[in-house]
């Protein structure tokens, strides 16, 4: 009776090591990929870096584009902007003569 009560000790002992071992071989393999997937993520994060920081410099071209831009106007614009200024000159110069009257 204390062999059979011996027995089934050491059979449910090397089932509880057998389960161990499964579960430290799993253990092993998701710390594996839980390390992968860090590794990726780390990619990942400096690339979204980089293009936040290439993000900023084109935003950066635009808006001095946008400058240049707003500076290189045409002469036909040049001379439309000069008649619209010299008609509000005349219409001030209108309005100053009324107010001397």
């Amino acid at each position: 009776m204390e062999q059979a009560l011996i027995e089934g000790l050491n059979s449910k002992i090397e089932t509880l090591i057998s389960m161990y071992e499964a579960c430290k071989a799993e253990n092993q393999r998701l710390e594996a990929t839980l390390e992968s997937y860090q590794d990726k993520l780390l990619a990942r994060n400096t690339t979204i870096e980089e293009l936040k920081t290439q993000i900023d410099q084109l935003k950066l071209k635009n808006k001095n584009l946008q400058l240049v831009d707003a500076f290189n106007i045409s002469a036909n614009d040049r001379a439309r902007a000069k008649r619209s200024v010299e008609k509000i000159i005349q219409e001030i110069d209108n309005c100053i003569a009324m107010l001397n009257m």
